[in-house]
């Protein structure tokens, strides 16, 4: 009988902790940082040039850290799509 119980038990207890690991080490947190490349326009004729890093998410509208005028994108070729920052 002990025998069995180890043969069973055992892998349902490695299996549960496995589980209860892979759930608390989620990566799909709203508070991580993904970097993504800032494109603007540098003057109107221009293609847009890489200007700075932003997150991928958030409230501020990111900015070029020397120009705050100048709203950066996240598309390199169109410069369509505004990149948002937390604050």
């Amino acid at each position: 009988m002990k025998l069995n119980v180890l043969k069973i038990g055992l892998p349902m207890a490695v299996v549960a902790f496995a589980l209860a690991s892979a759930a608390g080490t989620s990566s799909l947190r709203a508070d991580k940082d993904d970097i993504v490349p800032g494109y603007a326009r540098l003057t109107p004729a221009s293609a847009c040039s890489y200007v700075a890093d932003c997150d991928d998410a958030g409230t501020a509208i990111c900015t070029a850290p020397e120009n705050n005028s100048l709203v950066l994108h996240a598309e390199e070729n169109t410069c369509l799509t505004p990149l948002k920052k937390f604050d």
